[in-house]
């Protein structure tokens, strides 16, 4: 595809999934104001702890290297949240960057700095993810909105905006282990799902947790944007 094309393409994409949300029911809100994420987050008491790589009081994250989606129904309810972090990998591997930040990529039920060891970040696509690289993460929709193919669309939305705004060589997250056999990465639209992208124990007696690695190319996130997610559903 040419630059036109593939201009077209994510115009094409973006537009389809604005009015997908707005038949839905919801406004969407491109936001680069890290502090107001951290103070929503911080009110929503039953879902577990903010990660803290989108804290700024923790870390530099803002208008230059993140933003993220914010969503409200029509009584201006916040319904919805997700967001995504820049960083420029050169000459260091995903696995290193996750190793050396692991107090700032926090997840839920691990704590990064005890549980997880080096060895333990064994999905093989770490080892040649690096370049500028975006990490997705808190994506949230709230009970009243599930099951009207949202859970699908959103997350693509922000993948757009991401290739709009840095074209960066790889995108990645994390999905439970729960979630991945569900195929919940299929549904954001990520192509590529490995197990061991973290792994961590809390004591011989607990249950391993294995946090899976999800991740797109460049290229693939070209590929995605010609297909326009609300002709789907």
């Amino acid at each position: 595809m040419n630059a036109i094309t593939d201009h077209l393409h994510l115009s094409r994409y973006i537009s389809e999934i604005d009015r997908f949300a707005s038949d839905a029911g919801l406004h969407l809100e491109l936001c680069r104001d890290f502090r107001e994420f951290r103070d929503i987050r911080s009110t929503m008491t039953d879902r577990s702890p903010m990660s803290p790589i989108f804290d700024p009081s923790i870390t530099d994250v803002g208008p230059g290297n993140g933003f993220w989606l914010k969503g409200t129904d029509g009584d201006g309810k916040l319904v919805h949240l997700q967001a995504t972090r820049r960083s420029d990998l050169i000459d260091i591997s995903l696995a290193d960057h996750l190793f050396e930040l692991r107090r700032l990529y926090r997840l839920p039920g691990l704590d990064m700095e005890t549980d997880v060891q080096r060895s333990s970040m064994s999905a093989p696509a770490l080892q040649r993810i690096s370049g500028s690289v975006c990490y997705h993460g808190e994506i949230w929709l709230d009970e009243s909105l599930r099951g009207k193919g949202l859970s699908a669309v959103l997350p693509r939305l922000l993948l757009a905006l991401v290739l709009v705004k840095w074209a960066p060589d790889f995108v990645f997250g994390f999905v439970p282990t729960k979630l991945a056999y569900r195929g919940v990465q299929a549904q954001y639209g990520y192509m590529h799902v490995e197990p061991g992208g973290i792994l961590g124990q809390k004591s011989t007696e607990d249950a391993p947790i294995n946090k899976w690695l999800v991740w797109l190319s460049r290229q693939d996130l070209m590929h995605l944007m010609r297909f326009a997610p609300g002709l789907e559903y």
